[in-house]
């Protein structure tokens, strides 16, 4: 019969096959999703450049010059284009080291940084993944771009001064129900020689 009657002891139904089938593709699917992960995840990027139906890239965002690299090559430039006001991936012929060298080796007022390369990578002590920023003056950079012989996959990022004395990332959390945004800030300064 299809309910239970009052006063019936038998334990409740679970909720149906069907209904549990549709709830394990839901959940194969967030796991599968580009976006879904801890750390960094660089596909965001291509999600940010993207055309909406109004054929816009993400209005309103600003990135700074950020090259993806996966397998140890760069993959993937995305810059800001003021002009248009909109995010553009720079085709494949400007993936190349000297391309990628002229342009993140530019000055930044007010410190000898030039860019920063951000990774995961497994922690050996604790087995947990762990994002990490590698900063690089321009001869950092040089010998990162030209003569290190294995580069985790991250993305490298043209520096940005910060607009305080303490450089800050922001980091976003993502579900389908909750998005939370946070700023964290370097407890050191900029300016602080001691701290490499």
């Amino acid at each position: 019969r299809g309910g239970s009657r009052r006063g019936d002891k038998s334990p409740a139904r679970s909720s149906s096959p069907a209904r549990r089938v549709s709830n394990d593709a839901h959940k194969n699917w967030l796991n599968s999703h580009q976006l879904e992960g801890d750390g960094l995840l660089h596909l965001l990027y291509h999600h940010l450049w993207k055309k909406n139906k109004q054929f816009q890239s993400c209005p309103g965002a600003r990135i700074p010059d950020t090259v993806v690299y996966e397998h140890n090559f760069p993959r993937a430039w995305y810059r800001y284009e003021a002009k248009n006001q909109e995010i553009v991936k720079l085709s494949g012929r400007f993936l190349d080291t000297s391309h990628i060298c002229n342009s993140f080796s530019q000055p930044v007022e007010g410190t000898d940084v030039v860019a920063k390369f951000l990774f995961s990578a497994e922690d050996e002590q604790t087995g947990r993944w762990v994002t990490s920023v590698e900063y690089f003056t321009k001869d950092a950079l040089f010998i990162f771009l030209n003569l290190r012989k294995e580069r985790p996959d991250g993305i490298l990022q043209r520096f940005v001064s910060a607009k305080t004395k303490h450089n800050s990332q922001i980091q976003a959390i993502w579900s389908p129900r909750v998005t939370m945004v946070q700023r964290r800030s370097n407890k050191h300064s900029l300016d602080d020689k001691l701290v490499s």
